[in-house]
């Protein structure tokens, strides 16, 4: 590797007048060979090839690896990986299986030796059209736009243990179909619904009383209003979701 850097190196400078700066290896476990990218031993000598091709030739040398199932635990493989390295980049998105997209791209800094970490820089990854093949398909590539502000997104906020003890209740309660506006909706009578709710609630709180539950089921049909409405059938007021699919 040292010597097709140094082929490249000579290349650039005969050619465009600059220098060599970055070695890119992708992927790195293809590359390596190891026969067991868990064992330490293995891992510390590919580590130490890729520090020594950066020594000797002054370029970034660039290994992509990717994420084990636990993304907090790491890269996959043996720890000598990220313990060895001078500099971690990871880039991180939100998978939006709806849209089939993933979201909010950035790059953060996971790791530096002589900078702050944690750093995040968003970016764009846009597809561009780059005519077509020997076969006549068509061909595409990618153009990363870091001109971007990254959009804040907020968490979902955590229900309170009255909200909680709703949405068990009416999942526990028995449903009627029932017609409202010209649709049918699966609903929950008023009296099924305070039934239930106090059966649960009372599995949280043994000692709350019947004051105490009643105030915390009027608390979180009041906090919920936007995703539990009620309406009066046949002199029966019954309870459903207007989220869709049936509710949270």
């Amino acid at each position: 590797m040292v010597a097709k850097a140094r082929e490249a190196q000579e290349y650039f400078q005969n050619e465009f007048g600059v220098d060599l700066v970055l070695i890119g290896i992708d992927t790195m476990s293809a590359a390596a060979g190891w026969d067991n990218e868990n064992d330490a031993a293995q891992v510390q000598i590919v580590m130490n090839h890729l520090a020594d091709i950066s020594k000797a030739t002054g370029a970034f040398v660039l290994a992509v690896d990717h994420f084990g199932k636990d993304i907090s635990a790491g890269t996959r493989g043996s720890v000598v990986k990220e313990a060895s390295a001078d500099v971690i980049f990871a880039t991180l998105g939100e998978r939006d299986e709806e849209a089939n997209a993933v979201l909010d791209l950035r790059l953060k800094v996971r790791k530096e030796r002589s900078a702050p970490e944690g750093t995040q820089y968003p970016f764009e990854a846009r597809t561009v059209d780059m005519g077509r093949d020997t076969d006549g398909l068509p061909l595409t590539s990618r153009v990363i736009n870091w001109n971007v502000e990254r959009l804040k997104r907020e968490k979902p906020k955590k229900r309170t243990l009255a909200q909680t003890t709703l949405v068990e209740a009416f999942a526990q309660a028995q449903k009627a179909k029932v017609g409202m506006n010209g649709t049918e909706v699966g609903a929950v009578s008023e009296d099924d619904l305070r039934e239930a709710f106090k059966e649960r609630y009372q599995q949280y709180k043994p000692d709350a009383n019947r004051f105490a539950i009643s105030a915390a089921r009027m608390r979180a049909l009041k906090e919920m209003e936007r995703e539990i409405t009620h309406g009066t059938i046949g002199g029966v007021v019954y309870w459903w979701w207007v989220v869709p699919k049936g509710g949270p």
